[in-house]
């Protein structure tokens, strides 16, 4: 059962850096830890039958998180922009993600959280109900000394899981003094 609550873990003494998780991502098991351009970056993933969660765990802040933040935000809706086709033809101009899978924005205003639809490969911008395999809610949320980017994924086909309550929980979290 997965709590909406968001809650902060922090293992002292580990030099790996910045390790926390939120709620619903409590039994996330830790992949790696690496140091790029002098950003520390943590992650985490878990998979089962019906579920996949990650969460990337970057120490950033002040001006550092806002240009991740706005890149990141560009990179995702870039997906879903509408674009010429690469071989136009007689019937094909354009390429257009029908209504009913773009992403939708949920939650708070704390976080960019939407609810999208994925492939078995867990890639976003599927825009096709028999290629959907998962509904995933997917983004970004800066806090003070971290930006967290997030995805949790449920088995689907083509009907979107409920969300709403993880998302409506997505804050910062308290960090210890």
């Amino acid at each position: 059962m997965t709590r909406a609550v968001l809650f902060l873990v922090f293992l002292l003494g580990c030099t790996a850096g910045p390790q926390v998780l939120l709620a619903g991502f409590e039994n996330t098991h830790f992949v790696r830890a690496s140091d790029v351009a002098g950003v520390e970056h943590v992650r985490y993933e878990f998979e089962n039958a019906s579920t996949y969660k990650m969460l990337n765990i970057y120490a950033l802040s002040g001006a550092e998180q806002a240009a991740y933040y706005d890149s990141w935000v560009r990179s995702f809706e870039s997906i879903f922009a509408e674009s010429e086709a690469p071989y136009p033809g007689a019937v094909t101009k354009k390429i257009v993600c029908p209504d009913e899978f773009l992403p939708v924005m949920q939650g708070n205003v704390s976080a960019r959280a939407y609810r999208v639809f994925a492939g078995s490969q867990k890639t976003v911008g599927v825009c096709s109900k028999d290629l959907v395999a998962y509904s995933c809610l997917m983004g970004v949320l800066g806090c003070e000394q971290y930006l967290y980017e997030f995805k949790y994924c449920h088995t689907s086909s083509g009907e979107s899981y409920d969300f709403s309550k993880l998302a409506q929980n997505l804050t910062c979290p308290q960090t210890p003094d």
